[in-house]
């Protein structure tokens, strides 16, 4: 943590005027190349099946044309771009030592929770120096 690090939201997530296309784009598509590139191949097919149709229930949700053809674009793009993904899981999960048992339990399974970005198990977690 850097106590006097700035952070400029170039596409407004941080005022009410909803996020920019740019940014759906770019994140949807990168979130879908990040699961390709790090999920064990035991978990792929979950998550990634999650997130394809997650996306485009909100493409289908969208308010507006240009959200709406962000989503769709961010998930063709992703599938389409997925190739070095692909090929660079091997030398990526050799990095990895995290059992994929303790992954599963730190996954956030209740696929409710997202669209309220309610956080994952708050009412396990201990405030510090807590016994």
């Amino acid at each position: 943590h850097v106590a006097d690090a700035c952070v400029l939201h170039a596409s407004s997530t941080s005022t009410s005027h909803g996020v920019h296309p740019f940014a759906i784009y770019h994140g949807y598509r990168n979130l879908l190349w990040t699961y390709i590139k790090n999920m064990p191949s035991a978990l792929l097919p979950l998550p990634l099946l999650g997130h394809a149709s997650l996306t485009l229930l909100k493409a289908l949700l969208a308010g507006d044309s240009a959200a709406r053809i962000a989503y769709l674009r961010a998930l063709y793009d992703a599938w389409r771009g997925s190739g070095p993904f692909w090929r660079s899981r091997a030398a990526e999960r050799a990095h990895h030592t995290l059992p994929v048992s303790k992954l599963v339990r730190q996954l956030h399974w209740n696929p409710l929770d997202i669209p309220g970005r309610r956080p994952w198990r708050t009412a396990r977690r201990q405030p510090p120096g807590a016994a």
